[in-house]
């Protein structure tokens, strides 16, 4: 005769592998930021001007600051010796998930655009987001330039979940030639992981009906 004790453990064992949601909190978590413009009125000879920051933290609340520095295969700038600085922060959403922002702004030059030279309008331009190990759902990516929604980047690229890797793409763009900053802002959804409080839990019942099962055997 089949134990009464089988369907129950067999759905505590179910509980044990489903995941749970929390929290999708990108903190302390490492990522790379490229903020690339390509146009052929740039004063360099290869009409490049790339800012980076590599193996950069997402640093807690309220606020991280980071360096975008200047990278170019001759090494020359519109403006000498100027970068970008690059804001982020996190802003957690009821039931899991939340706001990853990310803000750009001209720190060393403040008024002045941040990829100058570059005429009415920009030929190209990306803004790519790329974390080393964190995933979560991308549910929505959002930007604006100097405090104004923007419109002329294409949808966003989202090339997956694990690690998040996104990129903000766009052509003949007249809304990036005077930009003095931009803000990108990337909606998650929960993190479907199990948590160690329900897992200790659902273990500790399972463990007690298998001695139960056992004395009643």
């Amino acid at each position: 005769m089949r134990s009464l004790f089988t369907p129950s453990l067999s759905a505590l064992a179910l509980l044990l592998t489903t995941a749970l949601p929390v929290a999708a909190d990108p903190v302390n978590s490492f990522f790379d930021v490229y903020f690339d413009v390509s146009d052929v009125d740039l004063p360099t000879t290869n009409q490049d001007n790339t800012h980076a920051g590599i193996g950069l933290l997402f640093d807690p609340p309220p606020l991280g600051t980071d360096d975008l520095l200047y990278d170019s295969a001759n090494g020359q700038e519109g403006i000498d010796g100027y970068s970008l600085l690059l804001d982020e922060t996190f802003t957690p959403g009821g039931g899991g998930g939340g706001v990853m922002r990310f803000s750009i702004t001209n720190g060393n030059y403040p008024g002045e655009p941040m990829f100058p030279g570059v005429g009415a309008d920009v030929d190209s331009a990306s803004l790519s987001v790329q974390f080393a190990a964190y995933a979560a759902p991308i549910l929505g990516v959002s930007y604006t330039v100097d405090g104004i929604p923007g419109s002329d980047a294409l949808p966003a690229f989202i090339w997956g979940e694990a690690p998040i890797d996104l990129e903000l793409a766009w052509s003949n763009s007249p809304e990036l030639a005077g930009a003095q900053s931009i803000q990108v802002d990337v909606t998650l959804g929960g993190v479907a992981v199990p948590e160690p409080t329900s897992l200790a839990l659902v273990g500790g019942v399972i463990t007690a009906l298998l001695g139960l099962r056992r004395r009643l055997a």
